[in-house]
């Protein structure tokens, strides 16, 4: 029996079957993920390297020229491109489309843990970084108010920061702009070289004390008590105490009878609040800004993390000092839902201008009406089977509809 004797023969199936269809495409239609172009992962990985205290001349001999004869053997590259900056390196692989980068990414880790030795030892373990186009933010939110622009990076970190980022969808919530506070040491040279203490001697001190690990346990009957260290700094005061290293200096009458006297971070130098220096500067109608840069998850429906956050950002004023206020200053959902309304206007023009046409050739209400039917009932088939797929409801899919419309 063929298709079309077994529809018409049952015609109350059918019409059952494309009822449940057209109810799961209705569902689907509000939970496809939508976004302006359709989601994809070039085949780029970057691999980045903090030196710090070294200048771009010295980055690019010692660690960027190596990293990039390491890197050069492995299979799949087509480009690589390096920059090589004050206190870091980016080395950039761009693959051959069709190459695995998870495989790529071993690769990549082995020839790293070849040359790990052969670098710098002040330079951090290279990072491997994959490129991911949703990791731009849509949404871009100043923060304004009274007090400098400090002030307000903090507000921003303690009361909105948090916020954002509980909200569905939102993988991240970055704030930018302001000065992030941080402790300074500002070393005394004419110290350290009374006492004999090199700059690096400190800096290890520094990062070895910091710590804060276990020390084993205590068995109490059935059970045991953990013990920890707490090595870490809790104020200014731990670390101006560090001991730095154990000298004398020249004419020092201060040795201790078991040996020589503790030297203290605070003799050699100046320990103190102050504010890391800015990579990047915000402006906010001429004068120094912050804002929060949202970035959805990956595989978000753009327009609801949007509606999603407009919603939040009242009740988050509520919580918010006096006279401080949040203001959405760009979003690129905006371009969304104009694309995709234009489309969908198209869209629905192009289906009545189908079933004109068929009238005019036709003339046959009846038939017209059959097709008619059937126009927005494939669509919402193909909806749904967007859904199931992982596809998302974007202009080049739109744009397809239109085209399948065209031929229909």
């Amino acid at each position: 029996m063929s298709f079309v004797k077994l529809v018409v023969r049952r015609p109350v199936t059918m019409l059952m079957i494309f009822v449940v269809l057209m109810g799961l495409g209705l569902y689907a239609v509000s939970r496809v993920p939508v976004d302006l172009f359709p989601s994809f992962n070039p085949p780029i990985l970057s691999i980045s390297t903090t030196y710090a205290g070294a200048g771009p001349t010295e980055v690019e001999r010692d660690v960027t020229e190596p990293l990039e004869a390491a890197l050069s053997g492995i299979s799949g590259v087509d480009t690589i491109t390096s920059t090589s900056a004050e206190n870091s390196s980016q080395v950039r692989l761009s693959f051959l489309w069709g190459t695995d980068t998870t495989e790529a990414a071993n690769d990549i880790r082995d020839r790293l843990s070849s040359i790990a030795n052969h670098l710098p030892d002040g330079a951090d373990t290279p990072m491997i970084h994959k490129f991911d186009p949703n990791e731009r933010p849509i949404m871009n939110i100043a923060l304004l108010g009274p007090g400098s622009a400090e002030q307000r990076r903090k507000i921003a970190e303690d009361y909105v920061q948090a916020e954002l980022q509980q909200i569905e969808g939102v993988g991240q919530a970055e704030v930018v702009g302001g000065l992030a506070q941080l402790v300074r040491v500002d070393l005394d040279q004419t110290a350290l070289a009374a006492h004999g203490i090199p700059v690096t001697t400190v800096a290890a001190a520094i990062r070895a004390q910091n710590i804060e690990t276990s020390a084993g346990s205590i068995p109490q009957g059935t059970r045991k008590a953990l013990i920890r260290t707490a090595g870490d700094y809790r104020s200014l005061e731990d670390l101006q105490n560090v001991v730095v290293a154990y000298a004398k200096a020249q004419g020092d009458t201060r040795q201790s009878a078991v040996g020589p006297r503790p030297v203290l971070l605070k003799e050699v130098a100046d320990v103190a609040w102050g504010y890391e220096e800015p990579s990047r500067r915000v402006y906010i109608n001429g004068e120094p800004g912050v804002y929060l840069g949202v970035v959805k998850e990956s595989g978000a429906n753009s327009v609801q993390v949007a509606d999603a956050v407009y919603k939040r950002i009242a009740s988050i004023e509520r919580s918010l000092p006096s006279g401080i206020t949040l203001k959405v200053t760009s979003d690129s959902t905006t371009t969304i839902r104009s694309s995709l309304n234009q489309v969908t206007k198209s869209l629905l023009q192009g289906g009545l201008l189908a079933m004109l046409v068929l009238f005019i050739f036709l003339r046959n209400l009846r038939t017209t009406l059959i097709i008619g039917i059937a126009i927005p009932v494939s669509m919402l088939i193909t909806v749904l089977a967007m859904y199931f797929g992982g596809l998302t409801l974007n202009v080049i899919s739109m744009s397809g509809l239109i085209l399948a419309l065209g031929m229909t």
